[in-house]
């Protein structure tokens, strides 16, 4: 168990650091297969808040994957809503970005997002541009992460 946050992170008053590459790596414990992924301090299934996490808002405040993710965002591997071990995990998604950490394009609740591929990382990619008169558009995150047994 543990938590990942971007560098900077506050989400009463913080902005993310802008211009930033790195990674958050997990190590994988024996017999566990997967690692399970949450905002922190929210209960998956309620609704978006930006003040907890935000990345790269741009249009709406709802969940943005994949491709819809290309100035500030995160990238777990391989994950989906699901954490079976070996496979039925869904369509699997990459990127995350906007106000809803959820792998579903749109939505507007948070959701656990599992990753059952190691090695197990969290990307973090930030551009070169923060704009200090939105700063809620780009506080940052923080996750909750768990491992799941096989």
């Amino acid at each position: 168990m543990g938590r990942i946050r971007t560098f900077n992170y506050d989400a009463a008053a913080g902005t993310h650091l802008p211009n930033q590459r790195y990674s958050a790596c997990i190590r994988q414990e024996r017999n566990m297969c997967c690692i399970r992924y949450q905002v922190c301090g929210v209960t998956p299934g309620t609704q978006g808040n930006a003040l907890v996490y935000s990345l790269n808002i741009v249009i709406a405040m709802n969940a943005l994957v994949d491709n819809n993710c290309s100035n500030d965002y995160i990238v777990i591997p391989d994950s989906s809503n699901r954490c079976q071990p070996g496979g039925g995990n869904g369509p699997l998604v990459n990127r995350y970005c906007g106000s809803v950490f959820n792998p579903r394009n749109g939505e507007l609740a948070h959701a656990i997002v599992c990753d059952c591929t190691p090695p197990f990382r969290v990307d973090v990619v930030t551009d070169v541009s923060l704009d200090p008169s939105n700063a809620i558009r780009s506080r940052g995150f923080c996750l909750e992460y768990m491992q799941i047994p096989c």
